[in-house]
Parts: structure tokens; C-alpha cells; sequence
């Protein structure tokens, strides 16, 4: 395939917004993370371990952890050489950030359907389907840039080359997985929301109150970045996931 020098231009523009991005949601994070760490050193630290406490503990320090890898591959300029075997690492490392959220949502879902053993299949089921496309996409074939795209820009991040077709496919059914998967939590959570409602008042609407708006808003970050890859521009493919790997993990 070959690029004009109005391609590799409208490239540059998005990798500064992707860059835009992995750097304001790192500041996300850190804001997130300060303002609730009283909470968490009072709630979450002298309670036992369960799998809830290890779950909130893996969304929250996980991305902390690994961000810094991030930024220093996708923010600062680097090599082709460099970036040969930086692009495939920093890759791999993102894979838990794609399905930690929706393991936590499994476990609420299950939770809020009064642990019925149908429910827990059923989701088990969507979830293996969602981690099988995410390691596919995450961990093999990895494209990065081509030499000749360092060469014009001067150096870049490490960016996969989500333009080659077969990973844009592999993009685009990784995004629609994780959106498939948040609205079969979300419909479980709603049925169920409007159980308890009906039947024990105050405390439905607690749940309402605390599942339905956490999971409509992991909808909608799905459902918007997954709109961005459709849009004309192919080069946009990759803004959106900044996003939709960090976000659902502040919520979860």
C-alpha cells in the first residue's frame, strides 16, 4: 500500500491526538486515584481478600503500573529499530487493561442475578469469546510502523499500524467484543435492577442508582470510540483506545 505526503500528514495530526490522549488520561488516573485513596486505605485495605478486593486492586494499580510504559512508548519519539521490539511488548502489556473491567462487570452481573449458576455460564461464555479476541489482537502479529514513516515524521511512538487491514479487522471486533460484552452485563443488571425495585423497594433503587449508570457509561465509551473507527478517516482507527482501556477499569 502506498501513502501521499498528505497520508503521512493527516498520521502525524493523529498520532499528537492519540499522544493527546494516553497523556490526559494518565492524568485521569492519577487525579482519580488521589481523591479516592483515603477511601481505598480506609475501605478497601484492612478488609479480607476476596475477589472483589483483588479485582479493584488489579484495575486500579495495574493501569497505574503499566501507563508509565505507555507514555514513554507511544509519547516519545522514537527509532524504527527502537520501536521493533518496544511495539509488540508495550502490546502484550495492555491485554489485562482490555478485559480486567469486564471480568469486574461479570462479577457485579453474577452478583445482582442472585448468583444463578445459568447467569454465570452464560456470561462465562460471552467472556471467554471477548479474552480470546483480545489476546489475538493484543499479543500476535503486531504491525508497527513502516521504516518509511520514521523516516518522514522523524521519529515516532511505538505505534501498531492499525491502517493494515487485518488489524483493523482484528481493532474493530476487539472494540465490538468489549461493547458486546458490557451490554450483555448491562441488560442482566437491568432485569434484575427491576426485580429488586418491584420487590424490595429502597434497595432496588440502590442498585439502580449503583450499576446502571456505571454500566451505561462503559457502553457509551465503547460505543463512541467504536464510532470514531468507522469514521471516514482511516487513520483514526487507534484514538479511541486510550479510552476504552483505561476508563471502564476507573469505573470498574
Amino acid at each position: 500500500m502506498s501513502f501521499s505526503l498528505d497520508d503521512f500528514s493527516l498520521a502525524e495530526n493523529t498520532i499528537q491526538i492519540t499522544r493527546n490522549g494516553i497523556l490526559a488520561v494518565n492524568s485521569l488516573m492519577l487525579y482519580e486515584w488521589l481523591a479516592t485513596l483515603p477511601d481505598e486505605v480506609e475501605l478497601i485495605y484492612p478488609s479480607r481478600w476476596n475477589s472483589i478486593k483483588a479485582a479493584y486492586l488489579l484495575c486500579r494499580y495495574y493501569a497505574l503500573l503499566v501507563w508509565s510504559l505507555v507514555v514513554f512508548g507511544y509519547a516519545a519519539n522514537h527509532t524504527a529499530q527502537t520501536c521493533a521490539k518496544w511495539t509488540r511488548i508495550i502490546s502484550s502489556v495492555l491485554l489485562p487493561l482490555q478485559i480486567l473491567a469486564p471480568g469486574v462487570m461479570l462479577m457485579r452481573a453474577y452478583a445482582f442475578a442472585g448468583r444463578s449458576v445459568r447467569v454465570l455460564v452464560f456470561l462465562l461464555s460471552f467472556y471467554a469469546a471477548l479474552v480470546g479476541i483480545a489476546v489475538w489482537f493484543f499479543c500476535f502479529d503486531i504491525v508497527p510502523l513502516t521504516d518509511l514513516a520514521f523516516e518522514i515524521l522523524g521519529g515516532t511512538g511505538c505505534f501498531p499500524d492499525f491502517t493494515a487491514p487485518h488489524v483493523a479487522m482484528r481493532l474493530v471486533l476487539t472494540m465490538g467484543a468489549s461493547m458486546g460484552m458490557d451490554l450483555i452485563s448491562l441488560s442482566i443488571i437491568a432485569i434484575y435492577c427491576v426485580r429488586a425495585r418491584s420487590t424490595r423497594g429502597s434497595l432496588g433503587r440502590t442498585f439502580i442508582n449503583q450499576g446502571l449508570g456505571a454500566f451505561a457509561v462503559v457502553v457509551m465509551v465503547h460505543g463512541v470510540a467504536l464510532g470514531v473507527y468507522f469514521s471516514p478517516l482511516g487513520f483514526h482507527n487507534g484514538v479511541g483506545l486510550p479510552y476504552i482501556l483505561v476508563i471502564p477499569n476507573l469505573i470498574a
